[in-house]
């Protein structure tokens, strides 16, 4: 059964769906720097970039518990030399570890995995949960 995205107004910003805007909220909490819909690779736009000091991490979220390699292809092959953090529909609470535990699972974080060949572009990448 497929849910439909609810629009939803968050900040001023017409996020596409509450979860989106749930995410907004949540990066607002731990004072993060993030934008919505940040760029355009080759047809992927993710739907928020967080900047660090150092590096920026861009963010895909979709109404999930499970990985989804469909999507994890289509980031893998658009062309985005960053990580990316794939998140879901679990977001964490700040300051709940006595109830949540340190085990609470966001998503899956994709980082450049350094054994790779120049012609492997999909083996570039490695995906693990975050």
């Amino acid at each position: 059964m497929a849910f439909k995205a609810i629009p939803t107004k968050y900040k001023g910003i017409q996020f596409r769906s509450r979860l989106e805007a749930k995410w907004a909220a949540f990066f607002d909490l731990m004072n993060w720097k993030w934008q919505y819909e940040p760029c355009d690779f080759n047809g992927w736009i993710p739907d928020f970039a967080i900047y660090g000091h150092k590096k920026t991490i861009y963010v895909e979220v979709k109404p999930t518990i499970v990985f989804l390699p469909d999507i994890a292809n289509e980031i893998d092959w658009s062309g985005c030399n960053s990580e990316v953090l794939l998140i879901g529909e679990t977001c964490p609470i700040p300051g709940c570890h006595t109830m949540c535990g340190d085990n609470t699972q966001v998503g899956w974080l994709r980082t450049e995995y350094l054994g790779y060949a120049d012609d492997e572009q999909a083996s570039r990448w490695n995906w693990s949960i975050c």
